[in-house]
């Protein structure tokens, strides 16, 4: 609609869009998400507030998604990512992670059983999996900060810029 910020990312069959709108001028602090179905128009909100940044990966077969919510509780920043089932609409939690700059559902798994994320924080850059509500330590990515990732359609690789501080060169790619 006219006067709405909008982004998202369609889902591998190319059915269906996720959309992340933040409405001018509502000082409701988040974005809602909607899923829209490409060949009727439907469109179905997703109940709750998420991060107008995040970004939305799908399941390989489209059968779910995720996204991020954030929230303050006594000043500490609480980033949430939640996991949305398609077909039914339900909301499940899958991991949060307080006082992080930036925190990324990057994919999953090309079997949808595992979800990788990204979480950015003053430790670094650590690459997280969750598998059947488990959230596990992957890997350090950086001791620093990273961006822009693209999980490989299988899984198996993590592409990513490292942000370096200081020197002639401040960006570096890495696998």
């Amino acid at each position: 609609a006219t006067g709405y910020h909008i982004h998202g990312a369609a889902s591998p069959l190319g059915d269906r869009l996720a959309v992340i709108s933040l409405p001018p001028f509502t000082g409701r602090g988040g974005g809602t998400l909607s899923i829209v179905s490409v060949e009727s128009g439907e469109v179905k909100h997703v109940e709750g507030l998420f991060d107008y940044f995040s970004t939305v990966s799908w399941s390989p077969d489209g059968a779910m998604l995720a996204a991020v919510r954030f929230y303050d509780h006594n000043g500490v920043r609480t980033a949430t990512i939640v996991e949305i089932d398609v077909a039914t609409g339900l909301v499940r939690t899958v991991a949060e992670f307080s006082d992080a700059l930036d925190v990324v559902p990057v994919g999953y798994s090309f079997d949808s059983e595992r979800l990788f994320i990204v979480a950015v924080d003053n430790r670094g850059s650590n690459l997280y999996v969750e598998r059947a509500g488990k959230l596990q330590l992957e890997a350090e990515l950086s001791p620093g900060r990273t961006r822009d990732w693209s999980l490989s359609p299988d899984g198996s690789r993590l592409a990513f810029i490292d942000v370096l501080a200081g020197g002639s060169r401040t960006f570096v790619g890495r696998t």
